[in-house]
């Protein structure tokens, strides 16, 4: 299938543009992954994020709306607004048992 309907942004989401705590509720199946979701991965996503907007390192993201696409595991469409500028990031989550941490994707 393809992308769903925009919804507004959740915790699970707004973890994975910005380099903030996982969210107690999905804490758990973070800490049963074979390696770990490693905070210093979601710095440098958040740091590809603004590379890619044109940013500096100190400037906020802004997590507006997003949609999801299941796959062999899940692509998030993300629609951020980074300096004042609104952008939208393709964002891969794999599966959780690859260990493999979430990547940005070229659109």
């Amino acid at each position: 299938g393809g992308f769903g309907d925009p919804k507004p942004i959740d915790d699970d989401v707004k973890a994975l543009v910005d380099a903030v705590p996982c969210p107690p509720r999905l804490a758990f199946l973070f800490a049963r992954r074979a390696r770990p979701l490693e905070p210093p991965r979601a710095t440098v996503l958040k740091a590809e994020i603004l590379a890619k907007a044109g940013a500096a390192e100190s400037e906020a993201i802004e997590a507006i709306s997003y949609t999801s696409q299941v796959v062999a595991g899940t692509n998030f469409l993300v629609k951020l607004k980074v300096a004042g500028k609104e952008l939208t990031v393709k964002i891969f989550r794999p599966l959780p048992h690859t260990g493999e941490p979430p990547k940005l994707l070229a659109e």
